[in-house]
């Protein structure tokens, strides 16, 4: 029996692994999305709005300092969510059920669907928008989302590099959302509707990781141009969002649609490849972050001195 819980540990992070890269609609780096990035990436090479990373063909590249961290948070992130946020995660997720009694689809039942549909796409791109601006806004939440910005190489596996305090920040107001949402539509409609998805992620945004959602995190810079660019967040918009360079700091904080960008005042789109010569990261601030341990302890500290350095300066102000 032992040895039984000891293999299935052991084998736990591969099987979680091998999950997102062959069958989870909701990761990034699912084999469609990596597949439908380079179909276009290989239509925007031939429009000159792609290119490849310089270092990407080196091994070091991959299996740098700051590489081996992102991968270190693909396996850790999933267990740590799992140990302390599932059941928490599930409540919210369930949230509104038996709210009133829900009724029989009637006639209506396809309207409501694609309305649901859009209505939890809509609001949950805002709401990854707007949890990402505060994190960059609230200086104890960036001591943990600079776990991210710490990364100075694209590795696909860089989407997942987030420290796991970012769940409370981050992943529980998008469930909660999704949880009012579908009580919204509940209590308008009367009947329990479920949106148009494909293995459990909406449908609109699988079409959307279909086309650019593998390549945010990757090794290829990938431009849609000003025009699509004014609507959605393409993988070239993001990366600028990584630059070291301080005019591109706090740029282009979208998941999907740009629209958010552009009334918060943070968009920017790219003039060509040579946004990013001057690489991605923190620079010096970032090395802390590079180490496994760095990357999951610094931030506490950091946090710490945030709130005391706050605290001291509100006492200097009431003295």
């Amino acid at each position: 029996m032992e040895v039984d819980v000891l293999r299935a540990i052991a084998l736990w992070p591969v099987e979680q692994l091998w999950a997102q890269l062959a069958v989870s609609t909701g990761s990034r780096y699912f084999w469609p999305f990596i597949l439908g990035g380079l179909v276009i990436a290989w239509v925007a090479a031939r429009a000159g709005r792609a290119s490849l990373y310089a270092d990407a063909g080196r091994l070091g590249y991959w299996l740098g300092a700051s590489a081996r961290v992102d991968y270190a948070f693909v396996v850790f992130n999933p267990l740590i969510k799992f140990i302390f946020f599932s059941s928490l995660l599930m409540a919210l997720a369930s949230f509104g059920d038996g709210l009133i009694a829900a009724q029989p689809a009637d006639e209506m039942a396809w309207v409501w669907a694609a309305a649901l549909t859009a209505t939890l796409f809509l609001a949950d791109d805002f709401m990854r928008f707007f949890g990402h601006w505060l994190m960059h806004r609230v200086p104890v939440m960036w001591s943990f989302h600079r776990v991210h910005h710490a990364a100075e190489s694209m590795t696909f596996a860089t989407a997942d590099r987030h420290h796991f305090m970012e769940t409370v920040f981050f992943t529980v107001p998008l469930v909660a959302t999704a949880a009012l949402v579908n009580a919204a539509f509940i209590v308008l409609t009367g009947i329990e509707t479920q949106p148009y998805a494909l293995a459990g992620s909406n449908i609109l945004l699988v079409g959307f990781n279909l086309v650019a959602g593998a390549f945010r995190h990757g090794p290829i810079w990938i431009s849609f141009g000003p025009r699509l660019e004014r609507w959605f967040i393409s993988p070239a918009m993001h990366q600028i969002h990584h630059s070291v360079r301080q005019e591109h700091f706090d740029k282009n904080m979208g998941g999907t649609l740009a629209i958010w960008d552009r009334l918060f005042g943070t968009h920017h789109s790219p003039t060509g490849v040579e946004e990013l010569c001057e690489g991605i990261g923190l620079g010096e601030d970032g090395k802390p972050l590079n180490t496994i341990p760095g990357a999951v302890l610094e931030p506490f500290g950091h946090a710490a001195r945030t709130l005391i350095g706050r605290s001291r300066r509100i006492s200097e102000h009431h003295a």
